[in-house]
């Protein structure tokens, strides 16, 4: 009984922080920062006991340029970062605790939390699918996006063909970048899963393929070369053939779909054509933050929009108002903001910390956030924040781990599949 209150407790805690790391049913609304600030105290609270001076130091390292940045940021640029700071160090806060806390079981509950998101979101996916725009304009007042907790709900934007699944994320891309991840995290017992639970693997790869994101398939197509090439002991030579491949294959669907090439050429003439000018694409985004990014490249224009966005008023305009700007590459929006200091360190924490398990993992989980970030602005949210702490599946005590699941799991008559 008390492996079952710990593996649900487990899930309760992951699930909340996604909720907290893009559901716009929450991080879109008017009360989100005081959402934030009450997650941070509950898990402060629940799980103080548990969190020591290690934690703590490691905690304020982690910030601790940040914090600097952001007040050299404040006498700088003019404009006040304080609110915005605080806002900042709050959602480190909730994704550290989270994976502090779970330790090496957060990549093998994420992939579970993620399992019960996919499965969730069919049913909304096909009346959205069915029904087309015709569900926006019925039930929400032809809106472009709304969230009903569990699903957002997201119309046709700009280039595309076919209604996309969000899940419960504030767009498919976002979705597909969970996913990747999540599926990324559990590379090291892969094989223990298309052994014994192949049903949670289909679920998950046909939500991801419903996400039809061109950022997702891009990632997925570099995991699938890593996973060969790094976490296998197949022939490597067997594996660069079958890379060159799958990368053919790749290039071919590529020139034959419509969702893939003729949206990236779309993206890719809309951001020619827009001088640097504000524009939600991804290639339109780079040019447009190269602007902010060349104004203060080393420490960065800071997370206010007034400073953020300062030589475009009808933005910030747009964010005080509630709406989202749309940004489209979370790579050059968080260097704009943080600047190259503030980028790097956090990519050196992350090293620093995750390379103490593996430094495969670590160089390769760097990687996939990079190009996650081309697609969206993750470093927002707390589960990307939260990643510097990410304790790795183990390496070598990974199969008496698992036999030691095996035996709580009998002895307590719960099956986790």
């Amino acid at each position: 009984m008390n492996f079952l209150k710990r593996v649900t407790k487990d899930r309760l805690l992951v699930f909340l922080l996604l909720i907290a790391s893009g559901d716009p049913a929450l991080t879109a609304q008017s009360w989100t920062p005081g959402a934030m600030v009450a997650i941070a105290g509950v898990l402060f609270f629940y799980y103080r006991a548990r969190l020591k001076w290690p934690f703590y130091r490691s905690f304020f390292i982690y910030i601790f340029l940040f914090v600097i940045l952001i007040i050299y940021q404040y006498y700088t640029l003019g404009a006040s970062q304080g609110v915005f700071l605080l806002g900042f160090i709050i959602k480190i806060f909730i994704g550290i605790v989270v994976m502090a806390i779970l330790g090496a079981r957060f990549s093998m509950v994420l992939l579970d939390v993620m399992y019960f998101i996919c499965l969730i979101s069919f049913p909304f996916y096909l009346i959205h699918f069915i029904g087309g725009d015709n569900v926006m304009q019925s039930f929400f007042l032809g809106a472009d996006t709304h969230s009903v907790g569990l699903y957002t709900f997201r119309g046709l934007a700009p280039g595309e063909h076919v209604l996309r699944n969000s899940g419960m994320f504030w767009e498919p891309t976002a979705f597909q970048g969970y996913i990747n991840v999540a599926l990324f995290l559990n590379f090291r017992r892969l094989n223990y899963l298309m052994a014994n639970q192949r049903k949670k693997l289909a679920i998950i790869f046909i939500a991801f393929l419903s996400t039809i994101s061109t950022t997702g398939f891009f990632l997925f197509a570099v995991l699938v070369v890593v996973y060969l090439l790094a976490y296998t002991k197949i022939n490597k030579a067997f594996a660069v053939t079958i890379t060159v491949i799958f990368f053919t294959l790749g290039i071919y669907l590529f020139n034959s779909l419509d969702f893939l090439g003729s949206k990236v050429q779309y993206q890719f003439e809309d951001a020619s054509t827009s001088n640097g000018d504000y524009n939600t694409t991804r290639f339109g985004e780079i040019l447009f933050d190269y602007h902010y990014i060349q104004k203060h490249p080393f420490t960065g224009n800071g997370f206010n929009a007034a400073t953020r966005f300062a030589d475009d008023p009808e933005i910030v305009h747009m964010i005080e108002n509630g709406k989202n700007p749309g940004l489209g590459n979370g790579f050059t929006d968080f260097i704009a903001c943080a600047g190259l200091i503030g980028t790097f360190w956090f990519f050196y924490i992350l090293y620093k910390n995750v390379s103490k398990v593996s430094k495969v993992d670590a160089i390769f989980l760097i990687i996939v956030i990079i190009i996650s970030l081309q697609g969206e602005a993750y470093l927002r949210y707390p589960f990307f924040l939260g990643l510097p702490f990410l304790i790795p599946l183990p390496i070598l005590n990974y199969k008496n781990y698992l036999r030691s699941r095996e035996k709580q799991r009998h002895s307590n008559s719960f099956n986790l599949s």
